[in-house]
Parts: C-alpha cells; structure tokens; sequence
C-alpha cells in the first residue's frame, strides 16, 4: 500500500443521497417524509431503481410508485410538483431526469475523489494505471470523469464486472491476508504511559508525585505514526515498567490521532481507542518489574498483548480504534444488574446460557420454517448450512438435533465463502437456477363482463352499452408456482371503449392463491405503467400484448400496443414476500383500459 486509505463518503452512496434529497425538494409539503415513513420498502426499490439508471449518461426515467402518486395528489397535480424544478419532468407515471440533472448528483462526489487523487499524485508513486472497481465504477460519469481529468497521466482501467472485483478480492483477501504485505497506518497510535517531570517541557499542571520523584501523567507514547508502514503480522515490543512499588496493576490505556506530533493524550485531535488492566500481584521486584507490550499489525486490526513478564500472565486487546463512550461510572458498575455477564479485567465475559440465549429468537423461527418445509413431500436428504452463521456451533448443534434423525446436516469448511462464491456464479450464470417458486401470486387488474351471479353490485360499471365488474385480479403466476429462467408468457387484452387512448397497467401481488379483486384482503399494489393507444380508428378491435419474463429474482412485464408499437415496462421483484397485512387499497386505484387521455 502506498498511501493510506482515505475511507471517506465520496462514493456512489453520496450520489444516492444527492438524488434522495432531490426527491425531497420535489415532493415537498411533507409528501416524501410521509412517503419514506409509511412505505420504506418502495424507497428502497425507487433507490434501487436508481443504481441502475447512474450507470448511464443520458436522460432517464424512474418510475413514480402509486402510493407515492397518490399521496402527492392529496396536496396537488402531480406535475404541479415538478414546475418549478429545472431539469425534470413527470411524464405518464415517471420521474423524467435530464442528463444534465442527472451529473449533478455526481458533482460533490466526482470534485471530492478529483481532489483526492490528485493529493495522491503530488507524491512520487510513479502511478501507471487507475483502476476502478465496485458498483460506483459501471458508471459513464464516474469513468468518463476520472479518464478526462487523469488519463493523460496514466491508464485507467474498469474491469467488465467491476463489482465482482470486490467480492472476489474480498475472498482473496480473507484466505491469504499475506498478499498485501504492508500498509500505511491512518492514524498516529499510541500508550498512555508517565515519565519523569521536566519543567523545561512539561506542564506544571501534569506534575505529581510517587515514591519521592516527580512525574508527569497524560504522556502520548507513540506506537505507530500516521502515513507509516506496517507489514501485515509485524510486531512491535515495547516495556514498561511501575512507578510504585506496591503497585498490582497497570492500566493500559490507546489512543489515536491524525496529526504526526503531539505530547499528550488530551491534546487537541486525540481520541481513547481502547484500553484493558494487566495484574502485577507480585510485588517482591518492586519497581523491578516490567510489563511487555507487543503490538500486532493485522490486516485490517490491531491486537495489543501486554504480559507481567514475571507472572508471564497476558491479557490481549484486538481493536478497530472506533471511538468509546466518555466514562460516566466505574465500569463495574454496569453489569451489576445484568445476570449472566460479568466484566473481567478488560473483557466482558458473557456465560454460555446468555449467549445461547442471543439465538433462542433465530432458531426457534428456523426450527419452525424447516418443520413447514419437512411437511411437504420434497424427499430432503440434506441440509446444507452456509453464510458467516453457519459457523455457529450453537446453530449447527441445533439444526442437527432437531433434524439430523431425518437427514444430513452438512456444513462446508468455508460456509461463509460459499455464499459469495455462489453469489459470483449466479450473477454471472443465472440460468444454473433452472426454476424458482413464485414467493407470491401476482397479477394485474382488468374489466371483465358483468355476472350478477358472480360480481359485487358496487363493481358494476357501463361503457357503450355494456355492462362490465372493475377491479377484477387476473392471475399472472401463482404462489408456490414454478417459474423457469427467462420463461416468458404472454397475455392480450383489449379496450373496452372505443375512443381510448392509453392503457393504465396496474399490478398487484398477495400470498393468497385464489382471490377475485384486487382490493380483496391481503393483497398490495407492485407497481404500474401506462402505455399509450393513440391509433383509434380500429376501435374496440385494439390488442395490447402483454408479456411477462421470469428472471433470476424479478419479474420484467411489458405492455405493446400493437397497432402503434408503443410499449410500457416495469421490473417486480417476484422473490421477496410482502410485509403488509389487510387490505392495503386506502384508494381506487382506477380501472384497467379505461383511460381516456
């Protein structure tokens, strides 16, 4: 490494803040508060949504969800939000951002990174190649930007998947933390330690007394200096010894810093990282007694051991050097109450029931999903446990008692790495997964003739002398069905009036299978689109085809008005089960193929 890491917030999450606040200004009047706290699911899909349209450097449209639509139309117009923003425009149910907009949610991030690497090129590193890798890197802004302002001075370079460059060094990383085998230090390190007074260079107010000589306290004994190298497992020794000859502890006590020179541990910039107390219950030596401190460099950590060398007892403090709360009672004071965790010289020592008590939760809900899944005649011979939790001994000694009498439970070696391997492998070979189960039914909202023995009487409507039921569900797929990989079915549907000229798609999902309308219990809205049907000389004799294909874990349905080629598309994820209960419907959707615009 040959600068430190800078682990600011330039990044693509600043661009997705940047857009977020945007939305804000849009949807003022309390509209996007309301929004963001009543329906986080869909912000996070409209966020989503977003990742993929940085990608691009062009004009681009985000889909508008209804709720958000709906409770903006409870203020005003929709489009009344949107005049007096330049830059942007609604535009049939989208969110219209010009490309111009569009890099300007990057300007912060692309000036903060500018200025950083230029801060690295004022230093004699002899940089060839930029190489730009993660998510933030598929985008043309970000590689565009970089390559204008430094591919005169060196080769920038995008792998084909960025993204899975992370992951794969991250695995790389994990196995062999030897591959990178220094690093500069972020910050100055350092011990708490006295030394003899000098009134030459200390403050007086820092002077006190042990044993006959004078000392002075707070001393900023530096460990590691900013900027430094430190190879990866390198130990540092250092000794310390007591200032009183009774004394049977020493307290131990890091700090850190981003300046390069400072003398004591309250100066200006400083901050505790961490600390731990070694006993010294031999006091025969006196002050002849020494306390080892060897610092270990790790690859991402540091892990402190100090050891009364004449006990040759240790006691080892591995730290991120995040910042810890001010004292506001003795330590010990805070686990009086708690039953089942003590705090142990340094360490909080946790008994084994507590612990197993932090997965009764999680094992219990497990248990009980399993028992679900072993109900239905799948003929399981294994389970196959993997993911970072898999390497709990109390989940695994669970799993295996409550159904290891029906099957192998298996765990591999690597449990966490299986996850982001096959992560690695699914994204680049999705169809590995032949067929999925719908994790809800889905379907989208029409007009079907009216059956008094069937309908509701309050779903009757007439449109040209005929009599139609709205809000009817028409099934798409249903929960629990299988769907294979890049399957596509296909549905047709017409107006039912003959001057119509858009078509409004609205679509909806529940975990129930059988169900007539869209406003039944239990179901919620997925999305919509508009799809315009501007030729009507043919009249009611109009088709539009919709057609729905199964992804790796979303659904893509789009809409084509075949006389006029003009087509609508949405992307649903299919995997993920609603979190709503109850009818969600607060308000009429309006009906399928009525829309006269």
């Amino acid at each position: 490494e040959l600068d430190k890491a800078s682990g600011n917030n330039l990044g693509g999450q600043l661009v997705d803040r940047k857009f977020k606040a945007f939305l804000k200004v849009i949807f003022c009047e309390g509209v996007w508060d309301e929004y963001e706290k009543n329906y986080p699911s869909e912000v996070q899909k409209m966020m989503y949504d977003f990742t993929r349209l940085k990608q691009v450097d062009d004009d681009v449209a985000i889909t508008c969800s209804f709720n958000l639509g709906r409770l903006a139309q409870k203020e005003k117009d929709i489009e009344e939000f949107f005049e007096p923003v330049e830059g942007v425009t609604w535009d049939d149910g989208s969110i219209k951002i010009s490309k111009e907009r569009l890099r300007g949610f990057f300007a912060e991030s692309l000036d903060g990174i500018t200025e950083s690497l230029r801060e690295i090129f004022k230093k004699d590193f002899r940089i060839e190649f930029i190489l730009l890798v993660g998510g933030y890197a598929a985008s043309q802004i970000l590689r565009q930007h970089i390559t204008r302002q430094f591919g005169g001075r060196c080769k920038v370079l995008c792998p084909s998947r960025a993204q899975e460059a992370i992951v794969n060094g991250a695995v790389q990383f994990g196995r062999s933390p030897e591959l990178v085998t220094s690093r500069k230090s972020a910050y100055t390190y350092g011990v708490e330690i006295c030394t003899e007074f000098d009134e030459s260079e200390h403050k007086a107010e820092k002077k006190f007394s042990a044993e006959g000589s004078e000392f002075c306290r707070d001393i900023f004994s530096k460990l590691v200096e900013e900027g430094e190298d430190v190879s990866w497992n390198e130990t540092r020794s250092f000794s310390f010894f007591p200032i009183e000859s009774n004394q049977t502890a020493v307290s131990l006590r890091f700090f850190r810093t981003e300046r390069k020179n400072l003398v004591y541990v309250d100066d200006w910039g400083v901050e505790e990282a961490g600390s731990f107390i070694v006993s010294m219950p031999d006091t025969a030596k006196g002050l002849n007694r020494e306390v080892r401190l060897d610092i270990q460099f790790g690859s991402a950590e540091i892990a402190a051991t100090a050891t009364d060398v004449d006990e040759d007892v240790a006691i080892t403090c591995s730290f991120n050097l995040g910042r810890l709360a001010q004292k506001e009672k003795d330590i010990e004071e805070f686990f009086e109450p708690v039953e089942g965790v003590t705090w142990d010289d340094g360490s909080i020592r946790i008994s084994k029931e507590r612990l197993r008590g932090f997965f009764a939760e999680s094992l219990d809900g497990i248990t009980e999903s399993l028992r679900e899944i072993f109900k239905k005649d799948f003929r399981i011979e294994f389970i196959l446990l993997v993911g970072g939790y898999a390497a709990s001994q109390i989940l695994r000694q669970h799993i295996t008692r409550q159904f290891g009498g029906r099957c192998k439970v298996l765990c591999p070696s690597r449990a966490q790495e299986a996850i982001v391997n096959g992560a690695v492998q699914f994204g680049r070979s999705p169809e590995l997964v032949t067929s999925r189960k719908s994790a809800c039914t889905y379907g989208v909202e029409i007009c079907t003739e009216f059956d008094e023995s069937e309908h509701k009487a309050e779903k009757k409507f007439s449109a040209e002398g005929s009599e139609f039921c709205r809000d009817i569900f028409s099934k798409l797929v249903e929960e629990g069905e299988d769907v294979r990989w890049n399957e596509t079915r296909s549905f047709s549907f017409f107006p039912i009036e003959s001057n119509q000229t858009a078509v409004s798609l609205r679509f909806y999902r529940t975990e129930r299978k059988n169900l007539v309308y869209v406003d039944d219990w239990g179901v919620e809205e997925a999305g919509s689109f508009i799809v315009s049907m501007p030729d009507t000389a043919k009249g009611l004799n109009r088709e539009v085809r919709l057609d729905i294909q199964f992804g790796s874990a979303e659904i893509a349905a789009t809409a084509t008005d075949v006389s006029s080629g003009s087509k609508g598309s949405i992307k649903i994820d299919f995997m993920t089960k609603s979190q709503q209960s109850g009818n969600v419907n607060q308000s009429k959707a309006g009906q399928c193929f009525v829309s006269t615009e």
